[in-house]
C-alpha cells in the first residue's frame, strides 16, 4: 500500500505528512516501517517511527527502532536516540503500578539515565 500511495504522491511529502501527524494508528506505523524499509539507515524515519510505537505502548519495538543510534557517528543522533531512550524507561516505569518495587525500580533507572545525560 505504502508503494502505491508513493507512486501517487512524492514520498517527502508522503514522509512530511506522517511526521506532522498526531495520532498513532497501525496504519502510520505500517507506512513509517515500508520506509524505512526503502531506506535502513534514516534517522529522521526510525526517530517518527520509535515515537509512534512509544505513544502506542509498544516500549520494546520502539527500543529495537532505535537500536542503529546506539553506535551512531553523530552525536546529535546518538544524543536523540538517548533521550527517546529515557523517555522509554520513565513510560515504562509509570505503566508499571503504583508502589510496586519493579516500579521504584524502574523509576530509579529512569532517573540514573537522566543524569547521566545532563552531565
Amino acid at each position: 500500500m505504502a508503494l502505491g500511495l508513493a507512486t501517487i504522491f512524492p514520498q517527502r511529502g508522503l514522509e512530511d505528512q506522517l511526521a506532522r501527524t498526531n495520532r498513532s494508528d497501525p496504519l502510520t506505523i505500517e507506512y513509517l516501517k515500508a520506509f524505512i524499509a526503502a531506506q535502513p539507515d534514516s534517522p529522521r524515519l526510525r526517530v517518527m517511527l520509535a515515537r509512534q510505537q512509544m505513544q502506542i505502548g509498544r516500549y520494546d519495538d520502539a527500543r529495537h527502532t532505535l537500536r542503529p543510534f546506539a553506535t551512531a557517528k553523530m552525536d546529535e543522533l546518538r544524543v536523540e536516540a538517548e533521550f527517546l531512550e529515557y523517555d522509554l524507561r520513565e513510560r515504562e516505569a509509570f505503566a508499571l503500578a503504583p508502589g510496586s518495587e519493579r516500579r521504584a525500580a524502574a523509576t530509579r533507572e529512569a532517573g540514573e539515565q537522566l543524569r547521566r545525560l545532563s552531565e
